[in-house]
């Protein structure tokens, strides 16, 4: 007798053999999942819009803000490249807000206000003959 008659014959055997595979996958996904499980901490941009400064923190941080006045995460570029001298805050993020650094009201960031504002550090960066590049904190 083949497998296949096996099978036919007794199609226990086949839900029983289904059963088990789908226990051994479950079994599998739930120790070893599809990834690590964590999310990689990187340190971010943010701006603190009462004391116009730019600064630091892990993506971690619950309160990137604490002990700060009004606080977002700041699209940081640089013309050309990212030299620490030569990086500016683009525009502010909040969600799917955003506004210009040191003046304006939050807008959509899919509004005409909000793209303008989003392009605007490529236009300066043309103006200047040089090509936009977003920064990441080193």
């Amino acid at each position: 007798m083949s497998f296949r008659e096996m099978i036919n014959n007794n199609p226990m055997i086949a839900v029983g053999a289904m059963g088990i595979a789908a226990i051994v996958l479950i079994v599998v996904l739930v120790f070893f999942g599809t990834g690590n499980g964590h999310r990689d901490v990187v340190d971010v941009y943010y701006y603190d819009i009462d004391n116009q400064e730019l600064f630091v923190a892990g993506s971690d941080v619950e309160d990137p803000g604490a002990g700060r006045g009004e606080v977002a995460r700041a699209a940081v570029y640089g013309c050309g490249g990212c030299d620490p001298d030569d990086i500016f805050v683009g525009y502010l993020r909040d969600g799917d807000r955003v506004r210009e650094p040191d003046r304006g009201e939050w807008v959509p960031r899919q509004s005409e206000r909000g793209l303008e504002i989003t392009e605007a550090p490529i236009r300066k960066c043309r103006e200047q003959g040089q090509p936009a590049r977003h920064c990441e904190p080193r």
